[in-house]
């Protein structure tokens, strides 16, 4: 694993970015309802164009995808993405927003799915599991470090300031990528045919592994992200939180996550992808009840119920695609996460629709959410759906096979 450990580092920089783009918008909820005088509901959506467009685009890119060089793919896709996301920081009104959301979520959606292949095809099974955990801590940290810095920048200079920052930290992954990155085409075979784009849905849709791996996936966000879009606006309306006490919440359970990311990923290695996923889909059941039925207590609590839905619901995506990747080989796999991507983003993207339906429209801008307790609910039947889809998947699907790669250690 040394070997590929400055690969990995720029993979994580460039992962970090994109993750930072997604997930910026979620604690400036408030913030642009007051300012854009959007409801929640129309905040819901703005939140969920991003995912419907990367779904989208996951699904079309499954179809060539794979004909590429992966650096290549990656230098074109973080290109777009950072346009889509200076245009965020531009944008004036709803629409223009919308619009700038979709064309982010069109690259960095198909340049999620790139990465992760790229770190599959690297690292064999036996170590995959600790890799994606490591690619996986990048959520965390952008929750300790980017998403506070985020609503300091607000504060400091409005909504706009955080897609500004991300267009330079975006600039900089791209600058180490295109000059320390090797070339990754080892996937392609030498004189085969692209694969035409009715068989590669055949092969997919025909293989028990592989769409049991698209089933886990869709009950796994819908399982988890549906309590998200609204958790801000719920602890500031039903919990008693101040706008700029919600950075607490991110910083408490990036914290936690950064130490067990890692962890989970060895721990998959270890003991079966499959055991520790289920693991975590048992244990997350409790902090789900207890966050989406929580009213006016200490913050002390519920960062304690914050924290414990973050470590336990969300880590277990560390299992979760690693036990996909375990499903394809190298040279299907990059067409593979792309309906994986498209899978993952557009159930995101109901259930941002989802948990707007699911609460009831407040009376006033200020007025507690309510309903929400529903929501948990429906987190838990997808919850158990995931946890069944992945005890169908205890044995790997394909037989690894090593990917070439000519890397030349930068230092």
């Amino acid at each position: 694993m040394k070997k590929y450990t400055f690969l990995l580092i720029i993979l994580c920089l460039i992962q970090l970015v994109n993750i930072l783009d997604f997930v910026v918008l979620m604690p400036l909820g408030p913030r642009l309802q007051q300012e854009l005088g959007l409801t929640a509901r129309q905040f819901a959506q703005l939140v969920s164009a991003y995912t419907f467009s990367a779904g989208i685009s996951g699904f079309l890119s499954a179809f060539f995808i794979d004909r590429f060089d992966r650096k290549s793919a990656l230098l074109f896709l973080l290109t777009g993405f950072t346009v889509g996301t200076g245009w965020c920081g531009v944008a004036h009104g709803f629409d223009d927003l919308m619009l700038a959301r979709i064309m982010a979520g069109m690259f960095g959606g198909v340049m999620s799915s790139v990465v992760t292949s790229m770190v599959a095809d690297v690292f064999p099974p036996q170590e995959r599991g600790k890799a994606i955990g490591l690619l996986g801590a990048t959520f965390p940290v952008a929750s300790v470090l980017g998403l506070p810095l985020a609503l300091w920048l607000v504060g400091m200079q409005g909504w706009q300031a955080p897609f500004f920052w991300l267009v330079g930290l975006a600039t900089i992954a791209f600058v180490l990528a295109a000059l320390f990155l090797p070339s990754m085409g080892g996937h392609r075979v030498v004189g085969q045919r692209a694969e035409r784009p009715l068989a590669m849905l055949q092969r997919t849709f025909t293989n028990t592994p592989m769409l049991l791996g698209l089933g886990l996936m869709f009950g796994q966000v819908l399982g988890h992200f549906t309590l998200v879009p609204l958790l801000s606006t719920f602890l500031i309306r039903n919990v008693g939180f101040l706008e700029p006490e919600l950075a607490f919440v991110y910083i408490v359970g990036g914290l936690l996550q950064v130490g067990v990311n890692p962890l989970a990923g060895v721990l998959a290695d270890k003991y079966g992808k499959a055991s520790v996923y289920i693991v975590f889909c048992a244990t997350s059941v409790l902090p789900i009840v207890l966050l989406s039925n929580l009213g006016h207590v200490p913050m002390w609590q519920a960062l304690s119920v914050t924290g414990m839905f973050f470590i336990l619901s969300g880590t277990r995506f560390i299992p979760g695609m690693a036990l996909l990747n375990d499903q394809v080989d190298s040279a299907h796999r990059g067409s593979y996460m792309g309906l994986v991507s498209c899978v993952q983003h557009i159930s995101s993207g109901m259930a941002s629709y989802i948990a707007g339906w699911l609460v009831l429209q407040p009376a006033g801008p200020t007025s507690p959410l309510q309903g929400y307790e529903n929501i948990g609910y429906f987190c838990l039947v997808f919850t158990f759906i995931a946890a069944y889809f992945a005890s169908r998947l205890r044995k790997p699907g394909v037989k690894h096979v090593p990917v070439p790669v000519v890397y030349e250690d930068p230092v």
